[in-house]
């Protein structure tokens, strides 16, 4: 019997892709982000900081400390935010789609058409909670919500497509 996905994109299903992609296949860029911006936050916080002679609380200490927060920000919650753009940037029509996994390949049915996919396209294959998460590179990826499978356990589809693609499934945190 074949596997069988029903997933609805949201931007929590959107921010689940986004973390996976950035943990996964965009680690290392990612870790550069990470280190350049908390350069930047070393260096804005020497600006503000009254430490030197001459000290003015002024507008540019005013800007630098908004810029710093939106920095802060943006590391905060850089998995939401893509999942969000990501949400806000899908065809119409894209948002629900069945899946359904069978020997040979995988097909995709939404209100816009179906898309049959072959196992060798998949880079790596990764889960994070109920999720599973196809990636075929540092941009594309699509993610199914294991709470809707049909045709077997979760166990049974990660040893399924772990031989299918010859990748075995990373778990993220």
């Amino acid at each position: 019997m074949p596997f069988t996905f029903e997933t609805v994109y949201t931007p929590k299903t959107c921010a689940v892709m986004a973390r996976v992609l950035r943990k996964t296949v965009r680690r290392k860029r990612s870790r550069r982000s990470r280190i350049f911006a908390a350069i930047v936050l070393v260096v804005g916080a020497l600006l503000v900081l009254p430490w030197y002679e001459g000290y003015e609380f002024d507008l540019q200490t005013v800007i630098t400390l908004a810029a710093m927060a939106v920095i802060i920000g943006v590391m905060l919650f850089e998995d939401q935010l893509n999942g969000y753009l990501a949400y806000k940037r899908m065809i119409a029509g894209t948002q629900k789609n069945t899946s359904v996994f069978s020997e040979e390949a995988f097909t995709t049915s939404n209100e816009v058409g179906t898309t049959h996919w072959q196992y060798d396209k998949i880079r790596q294959v990764a889960r994070k909670g109920d999720y599973f998460v196809f990636l075929f590179d540092k941009n594309h990826a699509q993610v199914y919500d294991g709470r809707s499978l049909k045709g077997g356990s979760a166990e049974a589809f990660a040893d399924f497509i772990a031989q299918k693609t010859g990748h075995s499934l990373e778990e993220v945190k």
